[in-house]
């Protein structure tokens, strides 16, 4: 399983579409994923104060597009990079995700 996080203004733009893209697609030539041990450093390093954000678990082996582990920022640490659109049978669980006093917190059942 990755995992895609996203805001929700986004993600109710392209939800109704037959394949799920980002605007980095456009200019990066892929969608951003995660591990589930990157998930809470990234939701509360990057989307604190935000009020709600989707995240997508993905089932990779289900993609249709490539996926790629990969390091591109010299940052010591990869991160799963798809090259292409997600197919809609790829997502398996679509999540709002809140975060609490303290932050985000995994959210139950991950």
């Amino acid at each position: 399983m990755i995992y895609h996080i996203v805001t929700p203004e986004i993600y109710e733009a392209v939800k109704g579409d037959e394949e799920y893209k980002t605007p980095t697609m456009e200019w990066e030539g892929f969608i951003h994923c995660l591990k589930k041990d990157q998930l809470l450093k990234v939701a509360n390093d990057n989307y604190l104060g935000v009020e709600k954000i989707i995240l997508l678990c993905i089932d990779e082996t289900k993609l249709t597009s490539k996926v790629v582990e990969e390091d591109l920022y010299g940052m010591n640490e990869s991160f799963f990079h798809i090259y292409g659109p997600v197919n809609k049978e790829a997502i398996i669980r679509v999540i709002e995700w809140v975060p609490g006093n303290q932050g985000y917190a995994l959210p139950d059942g991950l």
